[in-house]
C-alpha cells in the first residue's frame, strides 16, 4: 500500500518518496456583535462566534497509499459556537454589577478515509481499543503515523458570573 518510489524522483535509488498532499481545508468564521444602552446607568451586549473547520481525510480507498493517511492526511470537522450576554449597572457612582452569560458548543471528529487498513487487517493479532468502527483507530493508536486518534469529541462549557466593583477614595473591592 506505498507505492514503488519513482526512479525519476529518486536518481540514487535510496526509496526517496516525495509526497505532496492536498490541504484543501475550509475555514470559516463568523462574529456578531450587539450593544445597547438601556438608560444612563444600564448597558447589555450580545455576542455571537460561530468557527466551522472542514478538512476531508486524503486516503482514497481505489488508490490506496498509506502515506495519505498520515500528518495532513487525517480527516478533520470541527464546530465551535459561543454566544455571550451580559448586563453592566451603574448602582451609584462607586457601585458597578456587571453580570454575565455564556454557552459554548464544541465538536470535532477526527476521522481516517473510508478503506484506512487496520493493525488486525494486516493480520497482527494484539488487542485492539475498537472493533473497526472507526476506520483504522486501532492503527493509529500505536502512533505508527498519525499524532492524533480518531473519534468525536463534544464539549459544553456554560458560564455565569456576577461581578460587584466598590471604590471609596483610594479604596476598591471587588
Amino acid at each position: 500500500m506505498v507505492p514503488v518510489a519513482d526512479p525519476a524522483l529518486d536518481p540514487d535509488g535510496c526509496g526517496r518518496y516525495p509526497l505532496a498532499q492536498s490541504d484543501s481545508n475550509k475555514d470559516q468564521q463568523y462574529v456578531s456583535r450587539v450593544d445597547y444602552q438601556l438608560s444612563t446607568n444600564k448597558r447589555i451586549f450580545f455576542r455571537d462566534f460561530f468557527a466551522y473547520f472542514k478538512h476531508p481525510p486524503s486516503f482514497d480507498q481505489s488508490h490506496p497509499n498509506l502515506l495519505d493517511a498520515t500528518g495532513n492526511g487525517s480527516g478533520n470537522r470541527a464546530l465551535q459556537h459561543t454566544i455571550a450576554t451580559g448586563l453592566d449597572y451603574v448602582v451609584t457612582p462607586r457601585l458597578l454589577s456587571s453580570t454575565r452569560l455564556a454557552y459554548q458548543h464544541t465538536y470535532a471528529i477526527r476521522e481516517n478515509g473510508e478503506g484506512v487498513p487496520t493493525l488486525g487487517s494486516f493480520g497482527v493479532k494484539s488487542f485492539m481499543y475498537t472493533t473497526g468502527a472507526i476506520p483504522g483507530q486501532d492503527m493509529f493508536k500505536l502512533g505508527l503515523w498519525n499524532s492524533g486518534n480518531t473519534g468525536q469529541f463534544y464539549v459544553d462549557t456554560p458560564q455565569v458570573s456576577q461581578d460587584f466593583d466598590w471604590t471609596k477614595g483610594a479604596h476598591a473591592i471587588s
